[in-house]
């Protein structure tokens, strides 16, 4: 028999997994010594995502390589804004699928 199960339901028993996977290795530090720095890519740069930038762009050891909008407009200002908050230049990608 088929249960349905909420968007809420879903996120919250996930959410609880992914903690009990991750506790052990956020004790021992042992996460933070697999990855140096961890990449990350951005898609969609107008407000939100460039709230995400930002973000990421002051996390230690975070670093967004790849912007990715269908308005290449966008890329210069949030070039200009990756490399003064983190110092690197990511690559600019118009279309998702080469993303990934």
């Amino acid at each position: 028999m088929k249960k349905n199960v909420s968007r809420r339901n879903f996120i919250a028993q996930t959410s609880a997994a992914a903690l009990a996977i991750s506790a052990p290795l956020i004790k021992t530090g042992r996460a933070a010594e697999a990855n140096e720095t961890i990449n990350v890519a951005v898609v969609g740069i107008r407000s939100r995502g460039a709230e995400h930038i930002r973000q990421f762009c002051r996390m230690p050891n975070v670093r967004v390589t790849t912007i990715c909008d269908i308005d290449e407009r966008l890329f210069p200002k949030a070039v200009q804004d990756i490399e003064k908050l983190s110092g690197a230049k990511p690559k600019t990608v118009v279309d998702f699928r080469d993303l990934l």
